[in-house]
């Protein structure tokens, strides 16, 4: 009977080592090269933390244009809902501070995900700190610094909703900065 088998590759010495996954039946044979459980997380940890980077990608992704709400309706410390390029929840704010990325007459104006990055719940924005909170698991993320998680459990930043204004009307007009959470991609379905 053929058992699976599991290849490592081990960068160290740049060869691999093959290992049947069910210990005692039939030949576990590996070449001269030791398995330990040190190489083991090792390789996991660098398959995994090429896995997320690759998701990751910091190139925008054009969506549909679609008109959020107009200058005149974010007025002191406002906050507009939408939902953007489906039906996932965004926030739009204006921190009344010059930001990256940001539009408007001041580049004040930012929108995000409005889905944390741990596990999807609908994040919260306080306004005094300038951060986004997930009240779930208390992942943190700064609006002022592209949406970086600040602290908690999240693995990668809010993905930043792209925006331009034209005759005084706010659009969305893609997303960048990550996958929305829930999503294989961030086109429009």
């Amino acid at each position: 009977m053929d058992w699976p088998v599991v290849i490592l590759f081990l960068e160290d010495r740049k060869e691999h080592l093959s290992v049947n996954i069910y210990p005692g039946e039939g030949d576990t044979k590996m070449s001269d090269t030791c398995l330990t459980r040190r190489r083991v997380l090792t390789g996991g940890c660098s398959l995994a933390l090429t896995g997320s980077i690759a998701g990751c990608s910091s190139e925008p992704v054009m969506g549909p244009e679609m008109k959020i709400a107009s200058l005149f309706d974010l007025r002191g410390n406002s906050l507009i809902r939408f939902t953007y390029p489906d039906e996932e929840p965004a926030l739009l704010i204006d921190t009344h501070k010059k930001v990256e990325g940001g539009v408007g007459p001041d580049e004040s104006i930012i929108a995000y995900s409005g889905l944390c990055q741990h596990l999807g719940f609908p994040v919260n924005y306080e306004f005094g700190e300038k951060h986004f909170v997930c009240p779930a698991h208390s992942s943190v993320f700064n609006a002022m610094a592209s949406g970086s998680t600040v602290e908690g459990p999240s693995p990668t930043k809010l993905p930043r909703i792209l925006l331009k204004v034209v005759e005084r009307k706010i659009y969305a007009i893609g997303v960048q900065g990550g996958v929305i959470y829930g999503r294989y991609s961030n086109q429009k379905s």
